[in-house]
């Protein structure tokens, strides 16, 4: 894949940081957006949490004030601890009254009086009670203008008044004449669920408010509101019965606020849902669904994040308990809010910029094209001259078309070119005047070869009967016979980690130890000799001169640096051991190599030599013990010559 140009860079990158603000103002907006909806739904949630306990106790306050007032008439103690049925329903009808209605609004004495009244018996099993859920009016007295009637006050109307004792068992009235209003299967029912919980029951610390489902019709059940009023003993403080009024649940502002607002809402009971205003089927049975995973996981708090989809549009559901404080079974106010409003304002929201900001990037892609038109150019030429440095052809210069940064750069791009041709002249002559591996390091440090004291191993190699070879030859011969049998050998010195100390005529001096050692330098030294011999052996097969050679080896300790005049330097080796090596390469015979004792040690026994009877050496007061050396047993690295 071709790299992209400078130029498709930069368009590439006005582009991106485009697209990048865009992207962002379009997260923030609808973020923003999303946060004020959201505001919304949390007001919303706010205003039913306060409203729940509110409501609630605008509908029960009278209605707990009166059971409390029963359950502490002393007239009904005595009635519950007698276990008079009778009393105590005749009691509570006249105590409730004017809360209830309903259930206990008529007694015996009502229905006997009626029958005097008509003088017509009604058999029991014709008295009809009223029925439970049906409303109970009353006249409110108020004053009013002459000519306006006051308009008729609803009394709150039970749905049923149960006692129950501490084992659960409901207390029955035992007059014939109230069972008429005793005798329903949603009252069983109703009292079968109180009987449940009457260990609950048992323990409640105080009055509580409870909620009940009970089926009054087959499949359709109806959610009551249920006061329970513990009974206690005036004097021992023990349980004496539990007093429960069961209210039809009628949440008025359910459907005022589902007007009013985008929430329908409900009440959560035993897994099913109670309500009026949430009437899509979809939502009831995905509510149904999920509602009961959602209370596992979180019993005791509101989950705003809790969304569920209906027709592609989510819908946010919040819930709270209405009887946080009752041990009774827990019932929980659910909300559904529809977001659909928002998701159009954020889709047009969206529109909106999305175009602004194409047409933000379509300017900002011309303008970036005329601005790139002027730079694209220079760089160009700086990229190709780059490219001919690269290649050694350090005589590249790019024009200087501007007086600005790039005039500059191409003015410092054709100094850097000058520079690197004058260092890259340097750097051939050196090399060509030093061995390569000190050229290298007198690059990086000159102070790297001062003077210091090492242990290396030297090679001295001569030509036999040079002179003799040459005396009729013209220069340029000798100096193209030299050449060849020279590059030879010091392509061999480099092979076996050496460096060439220097050219003597027709004599190369080799340094192994110095000015870096890779260890074991002797064995590099001896197997760098027999391969000399080797090689120039090669070399007299094919070249029409035959040169011999004789080799010397010695190994010792040598001072070794920098050595010469303060205008001329050369990178040498002296010592005892230098003069040792160049005398018994004087000694050494045709196509042979000498060693000291020195070396024979170093290598031990991976060298097969032949001892040499002492030597008389000029320049040396001492006789010298050396060594032929015929072998080395481990074996040496294939190189070629």
């Amino acid at each position: 894949m071709p790299l992209l140009s400078f130029r498709n860079k930069l368009l590439l990158s006005m582009v991106t940081l485009v697209a990048i603000g865009s992207a962002t103002t379009l997260l923030v907006t609808q973020e923003k957006m999303r946060e004020a909806y959201e505001g919304l739904f949390d007001d919303s949630i706010q205003a039913q949490i306060k409203y729940i306990p509110k409501e609630q106790e605008n509908r029960l306050s009278e209605v707990k004030r009166r059971a409390r007032e029963l359950a502490d008439s002393p007239a009904f103690v005595i009635a519950l601890q007698s276990r008079d049925g009778d009393q105590l329903y005749r009691q509570a009808r006249e105590e409730l009254r004017k809360v209830l209605g309903g259930e206990l609004e008529r007694g015996p004495e009502d229905v006997a009086a009626a029958q005097r009244a008509t003088a017509t018996p009604v058999p029991p099993t014709a008295r009809t009670p009223m029925a439970p859920l049906a409303p109970a009016p009353a006249i409110a007295k108020t004053s009013r203008p002459a000519g306006k009637q006051a308009p008729a006050a609803r009394v709150r109307e039970a749905a049923f008044v149960v006692f129950l004792d501490q084992t659960g068992k409901p207390l029955e009235p035992t007059n014939p004449r109230w069972k008429p209003y005793l005798r329903s299967e949603a009252r069983h029912s109703f009292q079968q669920q109180l009987t449940a919980l009457i260990t609950t029951l048992r323990s409640l610390p105080a009055q509580q408010v409870g909620y009940f489902d009970v089926e009054f019709e087959k499949g359709r059940k109806r959610l009551l509101e249920v006061v329970v009023t513990p009974v206690l003993d005036p004097e021992t403080q023990e349980l004496l019965a539990l007093l429960a009024i069961a209210f039809p649940y009628f949440d008025r502002g359910e459907q005022t606020l589902s007007d009013v607002s985008d929430i329908d809402n409900g009440v959560w009971l035993y897994d099913t849902l109670h309500t009026r205003t949430i009437v899509d089927q979809g939502a009831r049975a995905e509510l149904t669904r999920l509602l009961p995973r959602e209370l596992a996981d979180h019993p005791n708090e509101a989950q705003p994040d809790f969304i569920i989809q209906l027709g592609g549009v989510p819908q946010r559901v919040f819930y709270a308990k209405i009887n946080p404080d009752s041990s009774l079974p827990a019932a929980y106010k659910v909300g559904l809010y529809s977001w659909k409003n928002a998701h159009e304002a954020e889709r047009d929201l969206r529109r909106q910029i999305l175009a602004l900001s194409a047409l933000t990037l379509l300017g900002a892609l011309i303008l970036c094209m005329v601005i790139t038109h002027n730079f694209t150019v220079p760089i160009r030429q700086l990229v190709a001259g780059t490219a001919e440095i690269q290649k050694n052809n350090f005589a590249v210069r790019v024009p200087v078309r501007q007086r600005d940064e790039f005039g500059q750069l191409a003015e410092s791009f054709n100094a850097m070119a000058e520079g690197l041709a004058q260092k890259e002249k340097y750097h051939h002559l050196l090399n060509l005047m030093a061995d390569r591996e000190v050229a290298e390091q007198l690059l990086q440090s000159p102070l790297a070869l001062s003077g210091e004291t090492r242990e290396v191993s030297i090679i001295f190699c001569d030509i036999r009967g040079f002179s003799t070879l040459t005396q009729s030859m013209p220069p340029q011969k000798i100096v193209a016979v030299l050449n060849e049998h020279m590059t030879a050998l010091t392509r061999i010195v480099y092979q076996h980690e050496g460096v060439v100390d220097k050219y003597v005529g027709d004599m190369l001096m080799a340094l192994f130890g110095a000015p870096k050692s890779y260890g074991d330098d002797a064995l590099h030294a001896a197997q760098c000799a027999l391969r000399l011999l080797a090689a120039r052996a090669e070399l007299n097969r094919t070249s029409a001169h035959q040169i011999h050679i004789g080799i010397a080896i010695t190994t010792g300790t040598v001072v070794a640096g920098c050595m010469g005049s303060s205008d001329r330097v050369s990178y040498t080796v002296i010592g005892e051991r230098v003069n040792l090596a160049s005398r018994l390469c004087q000694q050494a015979g045709s196509m042979e190599i000498l060693i000291d004792e020195n070396t024979r040690e170093r290598l031990a026994d991976r060298a097969e030599v032949t001892s040499l009877p002492d030597m008389r050496l000029k320049g040396l007061t001492d006789s010298v013990h050396a060594f032929r050396l015929n072998a080395i047993t481990v074996k040496a690295p294939s190189v070629p010559i």
